[in-house]
């Protein structure tokens, strides 16, 4: 992060877990004061309004079998940083016309730091990243988008049982 840091970026942590990287993100936060905001804990109102005022947003994951918080982030507009795992891999694209955020597929600092950096890439073209912002608010992950789907694989099921 601090080489991200360097470039202009800014960053918001909202979340618990393992306490050194806790301990870690505070200590960014004590060495970019202007730059780095933590709150430890989690908090269902700010998280939403985090994700609606920020432009990209980071989920590392390692495991995700679904994954709520892209969803909300792509109906924002916030592009999510994702690795490519589970729900992340089914909901957010790069490399494709309907590009909508930004992925990586290894649990690795170089490949995060490769995914970050295209993101501030294409963040400098507001026009690149705009048609990626409409394409993250038109996806439908709705029930709705996907019941005729279902309908046809169960009844290929029944006629196939």
């Amino acid at each position: 992060m601090p080489a991200m840091l360097e470039k202009g970026a800014r960053l918001v942590v909202l979340g618990s877990g393992d306490k050194h990287l806790e301990s870690a993100y505070l200590a960014l936060q004590e060495n970019y004061p202007d730059q780095v905001s933590v709150r430890i804990g989690y908090f269902e109102d700010y998280s939403h309004r985090i994700q609606a005022g920020i432009d990209a947003l980071l989920i590392p994951s390692r495991f995700e079998p679904c994954g709520l918080t892209q969803l909300y982030a792509l109906k924002y507009g916030t592009l999510p940083i994702v690795r490519q795992t589970g729900g992340l891999a089914d909901t957010v694209f790069e490399g494709t016309d309907n590009a909508n955020g930004f992925v990586f597929s290894k649990a690795t600092s170089e490949e995060l730091e490769a995914a970050i950096e295209r993101c501030m890439t294409c963040f400098d073209d507001k026009e690149h990243w705009q048609a990626r912002q409409i394409n993250a608010m038109r996806c439908d992950h709705s029930w709705e988008a996907v019941t005729d789907q279902w309908t046809a694989l169960y009844q290929s099921l029944i006629e196939n049982a």
